[in-house]
């Protein structure tokens, strides 16, 4: 039902399908509506005869002109076969959209989703189900995922030349996305496997979209158990379900650290599909650091860069910060500055000054997500192209460990202004434990009364197993000075 409805959204009809038509055009498209948009000065630059793309109208070329998408008016009759395009030229069309998708021209993504948004109407009116029709969607998913990934990345003046919209790239992505589960449940036992055994790799390419349908719906806990209670063992426990399956539980968990440890392992067309996940997950992990640390400490700011995803980039972490409740402290930090994070730069825990309400505007503001992972990293240095991505036979979706220290990790303590201990070298498995126990111990405050006077005491019988003498007494008194500093909240639960 939920395909059904996604495929009549793309013909903005009633909710019923129209008969079923049989495309005989054998152009990208078709002579009469060239001839009409060649006539209506509507020509786009990307279609236009070589020699004519700069030209103040182009001439339309036969060979590249793309039929374009358009909205079916009310009590307007089905076109004509004639003007339908049958499934093998929807591939070709598709094939070349994606291999045009890299051109420098700012206009190109508005360009590609438009004629790929056409390809899905010409499919809707015939009825197209079959193999080819969910190889053709899975390019259009990727192309959605990868361009979201992209212009997540970009200066924010781009947007009004390349007529990139995040909600409208997010619908489109999500309706093709439907369209596509909907074919793998026509084709075998639900998840596009047939009964009869399949490679690992023909597996794995259809878990990956399952994957992505996991990530688009991680917030709603509901949605995301029953798709996973309805797969087949075989893709159940394939690399893309279970990686997503990650993310899911950990947004569920309220666990922003874990949303980002699992997100900076994602490949990139997967990361366009959790990028709605990052704003919550920063908060979170905020948070977290505000409870395992002891709010005299500073962290520096470029390790607060890799925890949150950020670039390391003054003026995006001093956004950042503002956001999720974080504050810049030294001058060189300051929002406007251009340049690297250094490591001066701290971070102070205290969350700043609560930020003055402002009234709702009319329509929500689509913001940035500015993000570093590896697979991003490896891609703006020069990796595959975009177009190369979209059309890859093989699994784009590999278990990969983020390089250095793992997100969420302690800071060093070199970083932090302390030095280890002659004769004491730093153990990060200790020094993990305890921000563990600190974060939880912060947990259980509001929820326990008598918590105050019986933490230290508590502290200090964990910790004299494992820490040398003298030490435990130090961690027990910084722990009753972190805890003077907070207010007891009566429990909700008594």
């Amino acid at each position: 039902a939920a395909a059904h409805t996604a495929m009549a959204d793309l013909l903005d009809g009633d909710g019923a399908l129209p008969p079923v038509v049989r495309g005989t055009c054998q152009t990208m498209c078709s002579a009469r509506e060239l001839a009409e948009r060649q006539q209506c000065m509507e020509i786009n630059r990307l279609e236009a005869e070589p020699g004519t793309e700069d030209w103040r109208h182009p001439t339309g070329s036969p060979t590249l002109a793309v039929k374009r998408y358009a909205r079916p008016a009310a009590g307007r009759t089905l076109p004509s076969p004639e003007e339908i395009r049958p499934i093998g030229v929807l591939e070709r069309t598709v094939e070349y959209l994606i291999s045009i998708m890299d051109h420098p021209y700012a206009g190109t993504y508005a360009f590609v989703a438009d004629r790929l948004r056409a390809v899905v109407q010409d499919m809707v009116v015939q009825a197209e189900q079959g193999e080819r029709a969910a190889h053709i969607l899975q390019r259009i998913v990727r192309f959605h995922a990868l361009s979201a990934v992209r212009f997540s990345a970009s200066p924010d003046g781009k947007d009004s030349m390349t007529g990139y919209s995040a909600y409208h790239n997010h619908e489109l992505m999500s309706k093709a996305l439907v369209s596509l589960l909907h074919s793998y449940a026509l084709a075998g036992d639900g998840a596009g496997v047939p009964a009869e055994a399949k490679t690992a790799l023909e597996v794995d390419a259809t878990a990956e979209y399952h994957g992505y349908h996991l990530l688009l719906h991680a917030t709603e806990p509901a949605v995301a158990q029953s798709h996973l209670a309805a797969l087949p063992p075989a893709v159940h426990g394939s690399i893309p379900v279970r990686a997503a399956s990650v993310a899911v539980h950990s947004t569920s968990a309220g666990d922003g650290l874990a949303v980002l440890r699992s997100l900076a392992q994602l490949p990139l067309s997967a990361l366009g599909c959790a990028l709605h996940l990052v704003p919550a997950a920063r908060k979170d992990a905020a948070a977290a650091l505000r409870r395992a640390y002891l709010k005299q400490e500073r962290l520096p700011g470029a390790w607060v860069c890799s925890v949150l995803l950020l670039p390391e980039d003054v003026s995006i972490l001093a956004q950042t910060c503002v956001e999720v409740g974080l504050t810049l402290e030294r001058e060189d930090a300051k929002p406007g500055l251009p340049g690297r994070v250094a490591e001066a730069v701290v971070i102070a825990l205290a969350p700043p000054e609560p930020a003055v309400p402002t009234a709702k505007k009319s329509a929500p503001v689509e913001k940035k997500v500015p993000l570093r992972t590896q697979a991003l990293d490896e891609w703006q240095r020069g990796g595959a192209s975009l177009s190369d991505i979209v059309t890859s036979q093989r699994p784009i979706w590999e278990e990969r460990d983020p390089p250095g220290a793992t997100p969420g990790g302690p800071p060093p303590a070199e970083l932090k202004g302390g030095a280890p201990a002659p004769g004491n070298p730093p153990d990060e498995e200790e020094e993990d434990a305890l921000v563990s126990l600190m974060s939880t111990l912060r947990d259980q405050i509001n929820a326990t009364p008598g918590f105050l006077d019986a933490a230290p005491v508590y502290m200090s019988s964990t910790t004299a197993a494992t820490t040398p003498s003298g030490q435990s007494d130090e961690l027990a008194a910084a722990l009753q000075d972190m805890l003077s500093t907070l207010s007891l909240a009566a429990p909700s639960n008594p």
